[in-house]
């Protein structure tokens, strides 16, 4: 037998290993989801909670999508031929990974949020909670793009120090800039937890008096006696004496 024939023979072996490799995390994976579809989605009805429910149905496809990518990528390697450029793969599939994991992570804030917005905030007085949850999930989203970002960037051997220093005087010229505008969105949450007055509430705050007509993020708005409205800003609410009623 000649080393040609040897090697085609040794590459055909190892197609088949490769290719039961990829059929078995096929495989793994559908019973993953089944598990998960017949018994876990029965164990999460039975709870009153919808929260557990949706974070199942968000996990559900990300997991099985994960076990046939590891099965993707052992199946691979295991070809001699591919194995020399392995570094590579690997960077490729994390890159997958990580996209796959952010997109879970998105949809489970996502959730969440739901899950405040309909059992939460819809209870409170004010529309605050629902003015600052698409705030606080934007910004929650941000992270974590800006985390997947980082790690994709140094898999691919980027230097991310000088990035994140970059970033950080960027992000601190932008702070600086709109330092009056979140001044003010600090202060609605202070008055969101505080509650030093609700609405309907009559308060005095320096010279202006006036009911309490609405809370928003940057600024509260009050009715005075002879109805006309008084617009005050959350930061010389939470930084000048009150009073009220």
């Amino acid at each position: 037998m000649n080393m040609e024939t040897i090697l085609s023979t040794d590459l055909y072996r190892e197609i088949i290993t490769a290719s039961i490799i990829f059929i078995g995390s096929v495989i793994a994976a559908k019973l993953v989801f089944f598990i998960l579809e017949r018994y876990v989605t029965k164990i999460t009805k039975k709870t009153r909670s919808t929260v557990d429910d949706e974070i199942l149905q968000s996990i559900k496809k990300p997991i099985y999508s994960f076990v046939i990518l590891l099965g993707a990528y052992f199946a691979l390697i295991s070809i001699t031929v591919v194995k020399s450029h392995s570094a590579l793969i690997y960077k490729a599939f994390t890159v997958i990974a990580v996209l796959i994991f952010v997109f879970t992570l998105t949809k489970i804030i996502g959730v969440f949020m739901k899950w405040y917005a309909n059992t939460i905030a819809v209870k409170t007085k004010t529309d605050l909670d629902e003015r600052i949850l698409p705030i606080i999930q934007k910004i929650l989203n941000i992270f974590v793009y800006f985390i997947a970002f980082i790690i994709i960037l140094d898999q691919f051997g980027v230097e991310i120090t000088p990035l994140i220093a970059s970033l950080g005087i960027g992000g601190l010229a932008v702070a600086l800039a709109l330092q009056n505008i979140l001044t003010d969105i600090f202060a609605s949450f202070s008055i969101y937890f505080d509650k030093p007055f609700e609405i309907g509430d009559f308060i005095i705050v320096g010279n202006d008096l006036g009911v309490v007509k609405k809370i928003g993020i940057k600024t509260t708005r009050l009715e005075s006696l002879w109805g006309q409205e008084i617009v005050i800003s959350n930061t010389e609410l939470t930084s000048t004496h009150l009073s009220h009623d």
